[in-house]
């Protein structure tokens, strides 16, 4: 059992596929009581007037304890951390990756005395498809406590839908304030699903497919027949960002560049261009290299790309322009991709119109993943593979882990939300 750092613990969150932004969520250190108190505030070190610390026993007999237990993490895929409070107070942040599998023990590194009470609770659950339980935290201490239980794993996948609807929905972003933005080129026009449920109209042109939400909260709109691509800053300003280009006037897919700007894959013949925070284009995949690209996501110095054509895989795209395969044995295997993010917990998400699913897969394991929902045409909210899509296209994760789906034969917008387990 390797013994975890106390320290703050480690969330990432990437994003893909036409939205979301990097955020990070450390929980706090350890913490310490003020000097001379314990956890529940009763004397330490000193005696009071009466010879005893009001609960019968002597202060200055009472044998100091420790506060602690087991991470139970092995069943975990994709960095996550969590926060742990003593009593009401936070006191420990305890994390891990894929990578290493943490697992082990752990101290609140809060000293508490014989006869004290303690109650440890989980204050922060992991961002994303990550949740954890405890056990045995809370009782009397009259030794050292080491039978504190957290066990982490699978969150429960809940499908729900947005109270909106669409002619052909293609492609949807999220912002940092929980504003959703849905490419619809059916109606000709990209609306806006605010958090309290308003549906308002930010653009409208012949063959909005694609939109793309980047870490300061700007829209970009790709429109397939202007050729342009449209920028709109938090307030709904539109400004021409780039464009008209030959190179645009394609279907394709945007994605945010983590350092500025945005990617486009040029659907028709593969070919991938970022354009920098001016709007200065790069060509970094010529055509003919990728097969229908329909998704993309940065990754570890490499971008990630889902291929619709014959291929149907998941390629890689390294910073030297050569292609290779994310994985050789894609496993659940796709039938015909169409969107892919990565989430705050760094695992990919894979939405397949062709089976009708949403899958994850670990970027750390090679050759590991699984369904998390859907599998069977049709329309139906409910957890994990009881809901269900219909020609489901692009997908993307918000800040807080959660995903949303651009349902298009459904003509609704999904939101799947990790539900920790009861």
């Amino acid at each position: 059992m390797k013994k975890i750092a106390l320290s703050g613990a480690l969330a990432l969150a990437l994003t893909a596929c036409g939205g979301g932004s990097n955020d990070t969520n450390s929980p706090q250190g350890p913490q310490t009581q003020s000097s001379g108190q314990s956890g529940t505030g009763s004397s330490s070190g000193q005696q009071s007037t009466t010879g005893d610390n009001g609960t019968g026993t002597s202060t200055s007999q009472q044998a100091a304890v420790t506060i602690g237990g087991v991470l139970d993490a092995t069943g975990v895929d994709g960095y996550f951390s969590i926060a742990l409070s003593l009593n009401g107070a936070q006191a420990l942040g305890v994390g891990g990756s894929s990578g290493s599998a943490v697992s082990g023990p752990f101290s609140l590194g809060t000293t508490l005395h014989d006869g004290d009470t303690y109650d440890v609770e989980i204050s922060t659950q992991p961002i994303g498809f990550t949740k954890c339980a405890i056990s045995n935290g809370s009782g009397t201490a009259t030794a050292n406590v080491t039978d504190i239980s957290i066990v982490c794993g699978d969150a429960t996948p809940q499908v729900s839908t947005l109270n909106a609807q669409f002619n052909t929905p293609t492609s949807v972003a999220v912002d940092s304030q929980g504003n959703v933005f849905v490419a619809d080129p059916g109606a000709n026009r990209v609306q806006k699903v605010a958090s309290d449920g308003t549906v308002t109209t930010v653009y409208t042109g012949p063959d909005p497919d694609s939109v793309v939400v980047d870490s300061s909260d700007s829209l970009f709109v790709h429109d397939a027949t202007t050729g342009m691509i449209y920028s709109f800053d938090s307030q709904g300003t539109q400004t021409t960002f780039v464009g008209p280009q030959t190179v645009l006037q394609n279907t394709g897919t945007l994605a945010p560049w983590p350092y500025g700007g945005v990617y486009f894959a040029n659907y028709n013949d593969g070919t991938i261009v970022k354009y920098d925070p001016q709007g200065v284009a790069t060509t970094i995949v010529t055509a003919g290299k990728l097969d229908h690209p329909v998704g993309l996501a940065y990754l570890y110095g490499k971008t990630l790309v889902a291929e619709a054509g014959a291929k149907n895989d998941i390629a890689a795209v390294f910073a030297d322009g050569t292609v290779g395969l994310f994985s050789s044995n894609l496993s659940p295997s796709l039938v015909a991709p169409s969107g892919l993010t990565v989430g705050p917990e760094q695992k990919l998400f894979v939405v397949d119109g062709g089976a009708n699913d949403l899958n994850w897969y670990s970027t750390g394991r090679p050759n590991a993943g699984g369904l998390l929902a859907g599998g069977v045409s049709g329309f139906a909210d409910g957890n994990g593979a009881a809901a269900r899509f219909l020609g489901p296209r692009c997908v993307v994760a918000d800040r807080q882990g959660n995903l949303y789906v651009a349902d298009s034969g459904n003509h609704v917008v999904r939101k799947i939300t990790p539900v920790a387990p009861e």
